[in-house]
């Protein structure tokens, strides 16, 4: 059953934090929406979620509303700050990206999970 963080009765950022990591300890699987947040790149606290995730071996599945690459979505190799914008062909940073698909819904992706994933 899919379960939301609004899914938790929490009060203040450390019991709102310290209950999405019990969900995510919790799941068999997280799925993680890394759509563009304030500018190019994910949310960062979706982004701590997914690598909290990877480390405890859990299947993450993505979705974004914004496909292209990171170079597209800066429009060149190098940022307003003349620093490099990574070459990978992904969406957002590598270290997100675990090979399977980026997928451009939540729907799409739960889809993938309940065709490749069956339940217990």
């Amino acid at each position: 059953m899919p379960l939301i963080p609004t899914d938790n009765e929490a009060t203040g950022a450390l019991d709102i934090r310290q209950k999405n990591i019990q969900m995510i300890k919790d799941c068999d699987a997280v799925i993680a929406d890394l759509s563009p947040f304030r500018g190019h790149e994910p949310d960062c606290g979706t982004a701590f979620e997914v690598g909290y995730a990877a480390a405890l071996n859990k299947m993450v599945l993505t979705f974004t509303s914004d496909r292209r690459n990171m170079r597209e979505k800066y429009g060149s190799e190098v940022d307003k700050d003349n620093l490099r914008v990574e070459g990978f062909g992904l969406p957002f940073n590598l270290m997100l990206y675990d090979g399977v698909e980026v997928f451009d819904s939540f729907e799409s992706a739960f889809k993938y999970f309940l065709a490749n994933f069956p339940s217990k």
